[in-house]
């Protein structure tokens, strides 16, 4: 089963980050389909690419086409078949994912995905209508030449891959400022500087216990006081009721400007509190949201649990951010401790220099 959605060219627009960015020589405008599984944190990233690309080849048309792998015992043979161009790719990739047909690819000029289980798919349509093809994730034995580039966080060596220092994200700069001002518009702001405290939960190799929710409880108290700041709260879906119930026990209410329990009941605030915060703490059990915040250009701090055990990747991307001074790593049981940098980082700037590189790059395979 697929679902083609149609999305005006205005619902996604360049990051200000690269607003400044553009490369000599300007392409022919490009239609866009990006191939989603469904999964927020997939497709946004497949979305912050095509805003990147937008900002230098201004697509006439971008569209999602949403699938689901319905197969997915299939995903060993898939990449047989697709490895060795085998004639039978195109009936067991229908098979697979149940699809009947998928009509005019072909008025498509690229296609993007992200998340193993689009990967078979953009492959198969890359190859069968002759249009270029980006993938972002991990490959699995998957062959990259099915691509025309492979964007990773780390190098793999293909000849084709394309390393993000900073991936792309739908969360920019001038979104998030935009959604500040108009939330100060309907909030009472106080005098204190803000900062913001993003809580996920047990999942992606973490386990949070009581020992760690006292831990950062006590941690924010410390530091508003330490500061004299005053915190911005969000859970999410994956911090539960029962863990909500919890901090909302230990965090004094007196150090919160605003708080929003999702669980309890959600709001979409992530976008105006990362535009009203000075300095961002988010649990590292959710890349998607620590690559969110620094997408931002805002000062971002990854907070590990006692128990965190994150695959490769995700911990390779850790150390890289960290190294390019993109994010601070602290261990919830130190944020009581926490320093805060004195060193003013331009971090627009630095973002800025990375989505350039970025944005070259793609450019290259898309001439």
């Amino acid at each position: 089963m697929s679902r083609l959605i149609r999305c005006g060219l205005s619902q996604i627009r360049p990051p200000p980050c690269v607003l400044n960015a553009r490369v000599s020589g300007k392409l022919e405008s490009v239609k866009i389909l990006i191939i989603s599984d469904g999964i927020p944190g997939h497709v946004n990233r497949a979305k912050g690419v095509a805003q990147l690309i937008a900002s230098h080849i201004e697509p006439s048309e971008i569209c999602v086409l949403e699938v689901k792998l319905i197969h997915k015992w299939l995903r060993p043979l898939l990449k047989i078949v697709l490895n060795n161009q085998s004639p039978m790719a195109s009936t067991l990739i229908s098979f697979a994912y149940k699809i009947d047909s998928i009509t005019h690819v072909e008025d498509f000029d690229l296609l993007i995905s992200a998340g193993g289980n689009t990967s078979f798919l953009n492959a198969e349509l890359g190859a069968r209508e002759g249009i270029k093809n980006l993938f972002m994730g991990s490959l699995r034995n998957l062959s990259a030449d099915l691509f025309s580039a492979v964007l990773t966080l780390e190098p793999i060596h293909s000849g084709n891959d394309i390393v993000m220092n900073c991936p792309p994200s739908l969360t920019t700069y001038e979104k998030t400022h935009q959604a500040a001002m108009e939330y100060r518009r309907h909030h009472h702001m106080g005098e204190k500087p803000l900062w913001l405290m993003i809580i996920g939960g047990n999942g992606a190799g973490c386990r949070f216990t009581l020992r760690d929710w006292i831990a950062l409880a006590e941690g924010m108290h410390r530091l508003a006081e330490r500061y004299q700041i005053t915190w911005l709260l969000t859970t999410s879906r994956r911090t539960g009721l029962r863990n909500e119930a919890e901090l909302k026990r230990l965090i004094p209410p007196t150090i919160l400007l605003n708080a929003v329990w999702y669980n309890h009941k959600p709001e979409k605030v992530m976008q105006a509190y990362l535009g009203l915060a000075e300095n961002v703490f988010c649990t590292i059990d959710s890349m998607s949201m620590i690559t969110e915040a620094i997408s931002s250009c805002v000062k971002t701090n990854s907070l590990a649990p006692k128990i965190a055990d994150l695959d490769a990747r995700d911990q390779d991307a850790m150390d890289k951010f960290s190294t390019m001074k993109l994010l601070q790593k602290v261990k919830l049981d130190d944020l009581s401790n926490y320093a805060y940098p004195e060193n003013e980082l331009d971090l627009k700037s630095l973002v800025e220099s990375h989505y350039q590189k970025l944005a070259a790059d793609i450019k290259n395979i898309l001439v």
